[in-house]
């Protein structure tokens, strides 16, 4: 691979729906920069989105090694937690975790509290912690302060919040300790709890400092929360704007003016960005150039101010000039203007082919001389078609490279290539709109624990169904659950058919006649992990109703839930834990709803991980099934 990479660029080719592109863009940046950690981020978000969980899941491991040790005490103390439940199955997330724990003894020795905490003994445990504190208070600094972080946590499991905020206080009282970011967002996460004004305004000022740390988390979450309980509505404003800024980076999201500042130095076809997803600057954002300013303005829907600021002395001005031309007239002499810059271009790039497939385009929907005469000079023939050959290579389920060369060789009176690439088209636009309505397939928000923190993850789940003799089928037996499921999410899963199949025949009585004469399955994937616990109950409930009614799910929803039979008509969805961080993965997989239980509201409203902006765009609450099923489903099955 060739070139050179730009990871601002990647986030853009994203934001405009051309996934492999942005992939090809970030894997540049890595050849370059191996371990960068924004650009392995990007390339978790686009394994993510395709639903590559392996590789998505591979790249957060690369990200979470990396994190510093001053910073890592926390995550260690939720690892140390799970190894004593399940040493075999967490040992690798210790190592994983770069090992700040040196010394094997000091590791076991701290496995030991937790196992003493967890056999219903916490004096034992923490007078545990104290002996490991003591011993390595002179000879090692990280296990010292691990050891007491894991006295306080004991503490505050115990309810006895003043007891470990002591603990920790006591701690800053050391010169080494005074300003460690572990320490201080413990003791801000207790104040917050404690709720007095006193202790908020303390918090506050250890989430400021933490904020302003370079290896300190983002606080603004948590700023507009403490704000906000001090009555403090326009600092907390303030930090919810904040919180809301570096959330979007952090889900390398792109507003318009990091587009202009990208467009500037490079073409990025502005029929193309008039198209694009991007957020809403949140302030004035940094000086333009006048090139910038007029892309900005088109972004804006004036592009017409932006031909005064596009002198075309270069080769950009003038494509850009081109595509106000395209955009607003006149036509005629942007599509010239186009195939001048095309004509001087060596070699295309992603963004001349968009501008090729905008020509072959409009030339198929009304014949166009200048297009025509273009495309049949025998040099530029030869360089567009072997363009979109390896179009459809780099990108083999996309219906547009095969849609232009169908234009292309109509144009070129070449008939037979011409219908064998119509078909072609006319194949994968089947498939791909079967996958973006796929009937029994939907997303499913869960988390998976890494290092002791949760990460927010969508996986598919799969329900299908085989004609069988009729009156003969209509269950669900074990073995046509599939997937690496726990024992408890089996019995779930077909405690959730049996529900759901007798809430369809109670509504929905006159559509599924034929519910017996089928047999069912269903498919968990992500096989590399067990899946376990009841939230996927929800998701289960809506891919046994897509089958039994035959309707399909929306592949842009995601849902959370657990399914409660209040009866055989009425389904209610409860509770469930980890929702901010599944709301994350919705986000970050660019999704536009996910459905949550509607008892969540209050956990997620007070979350410092999910701005108030972000829950309103994309969250949707659900307290039955049937509120659940008016998002993911056609609005008419509810006449």
């Amino acid at each position: 691979m060739q070139g050179t990479g730009d990871i601002r660029h990647a986030r853009i080719l994203l934001a405009l729906g051309e996934v492999n592109e942005a992939e090809r863009e970030v894997l540049l940046v890595l050849e370059q920069h191996e371990g960068e950690r924004d650009a392995l981020r990007l390339l978790a978000k686009i394994k993510h989105m395709r639903g590559e969980l392996t590789a998505a899941v591979t790249c957060w491991s690369q990200i979470h090694a990396s994190v510093a040790p001053e910073a890592a005490a926390r995550q260690h103390i939720a690892v140390l937690l799970q190894m004593a439940r399940d040493p075999v199955r967490h040992a690798g997330e210790f190592l994983a975790m770069g090992q700040p724990v040196r010394k094997p003894l000091a590791h076991l020795e701290l496995e030991g509290a937790f196992r003493l905490f967890l056999s219903g003994m916490p004096n034992e445990a923490r007078a545990h912690c104290a002996h490991v504190a003591q011993r390595y208070r002179l000879i090692d600094a990280s296990v010292y302060k691990l050891a007491i972080l894991t006295d306080a946590w004991i503490c505050q499991q115990l309810g006895a919040l003043d007891q470990a905020c002591g603990i920790l206080e006591q701690l800053g009282q050391e010169p080494r300790f005074s300003h460690d970011i572990d320490r201080m967002l413990s003791v801000a996460a207790l104040y917050e709890r404690i709720g007095t004004p006193d202790r908020l305004r303390a918090a506050v000022d250890m989430h400021h400092h933490a904020q302003s740390n370079p290896e300190g988390t983002s606080a603004h979450g948590h700023l507009a929360n403490l704000r906000r309980q001090l009555g403090d509505t326009e600092g907390a404003l303030h930090h919810e704007q904040l919180h809301l800024h570096s959330f979007r980076r952090s889900m390398d999201r792109v507003d318009r003016h990091d587009v202009a500042a990208v467009a500037a130095h490079r073409y990025l076809p502005l029929f193309r960005l008039v198209e694009g997803r991007f957020e809403e600057p949140l302030g004035p954002g940094p000086k333009l150039s006048k090139r910038a300013c007029a892309v900005l303005a088109v972004l804006a829907g004036e592009p017409e101010s932006a031909r005064s600021l596009l002198p075309e002395t270069q080769s950009l001005d003038r494509r850009y000039a081109a595509d106000i031309d395209l955009l607003v007239g006149p036509r005629e002499r942007g599509i010239v203007h186009h195939c001048e810059e095309l004509q001087k271009t060596d070699s295309f790039t992603a963004c001349d082919r968009w501008v090729i497939g905008w020509l072959l385009d409009a030339h198929a929907s009304e014949p166009n001389e200048a297009i025509r005469e273009f495309f049949t000079r025998p040099a530029m023939t030869g360089r567009v078609v072997d363009e979109l050959t390896t179009a459809t290579v780099d990108a083999p389920t996309d219906p547009r490279p095969w849609r232009w060369l169908a234009e292309l060789h109509r144009i070129a009176s070449r008939e037979a290539e011409a219908t064998q690439a119509r078909e072609r088209t006319a194949v994968l636009e089947r498939a791909t709109e079967q996958r973006q309505r796929a009937v029994g397939r939907v997303l499913s928000a869960a988390v998976y624990y890494f290092a002791g923190q949760p990460r927010g993850i969508v996986h598919e789940l799969w329900a299908s169904r085989e004609r069988t003799k009729s009156g003969e089928g209509g269950g669900l037996s074990v073995e046509d659950v599939h997937g690496n499921v726990s024992a408890e999410m089996l019995a779930n899963v077909r405690n959730v058919f049996v529900a759901v199949r007798e809430y369809a025949r109670a509504r929905f009585p006159h559509l599924i006649e034929d519910l017996a004469d089928y047999r069912y399955s269903f498919k968990v994937t992500k096989e590399d992990e067990e899946s376990g616990g009841l939230s996927a109950g929800l998701p289960t409930a809506l891919a046994f109703m897509s089958v039994f009614l035959q309707r399909p799910c929306s592949q842009q929803v995601a849902s959370t839930g657990m399914m409660v039979s209040d009866a055989h008509d009425v389904l209610a969805v409860a509770a469930v834990g980890d929702v901010p961080h599944k709301v994350r993965a919705a986000y970050d997989r660019e999704l536009r709803r996910i459905v949550v239980p509607a008892a969540n509201r209050r956990i997620l409203e007070s979350s410092p991980l999910v701005p108030l902006a972000v829950r309103e765009e994309i969250v949707v609450y659900a307290a039955t099934l049937e509120e659940a099923m008016r998002v993911v489903f056609d609005e008419q099955l509810f006449g």
